[in-house]
């Protein structure tokens, strides 16, 4: 397995994965007709801007040569007090979870930030007991914020979980 910077052209490998990650993790938390009307095409030129974004960074982790992966971190969106992090988003194809790839992608991402950011937060929906077990075995902490968020109609409830991350040095080597 590898993990490496996205590519412009890896836009529409990221939107396979985006939607193919989210019809399997969330259903049974968001309705069918929704998540089964979720169309890659029209997420393509969305990745793509955010590759080319300078705050943003977009990790692809490969297993075989081949993307199965992805997360999305930078700045946090909301203020603090000094400078933290955030874990976007993180999401594998479905029949690549289980295998140390989400935690090899993980590790990368936490890497990254901490060479600008002494801690970082991410959000994840309350109901996703499958991600919340997956990042506190991973360090993450419920640090007590709920935000709530309009997805498909519904306004599920998420929760900030907060990491303080090891300072390293930048490195540009692939895993």
């Amino acid at each position: 397995m590898t993990v490496r910077q996205a590519e412009p052209g890896d836009g529409e490998r990221l939107a396979v994965i985006h939607v193919a990650s989210w019809q399997a993790t969330y259903r049974g938390i968001f309705p069918d007709r929704f998540l089964d009307a979720m169309d890659p095409t029209e997420r393509v030129e969305a990745w793509r801007r955010r590759i080319g974004h300078p705050d943003v960074a977009v990790l692809l982790v490969e297993d075989g040569g081949e993307p199965v992966g992805f997360a999305s971190l930078g700045p946090a969106e909301e203020r603090a007090e000094q400078p933290v992090g955030e874990l976007y988003a993180i999401y594998l194809l479905p029949g690549t979870w289980r295998r140390g790839l989400g935690r090899r992608l993980l590790e990368e991402a936490e890497r990254l930030l901490a060479v600008r950011y002494p801690e970082a937060i991410l959000w994840v929906l309350e109901a996703n007991s499958r991600a919340r077990r997956f990042y506190e075995a991973c360090g993450w902490i419920p640090d007590g914020g709920t935000r709530t968020e309009p997805i498909f109609g519904a306004n599920p409830l998420l929760i900030r979980y907060r990491k303080t991350l090891r300072q390293r040095p930048a490195s540009h080597e692939e895993a």
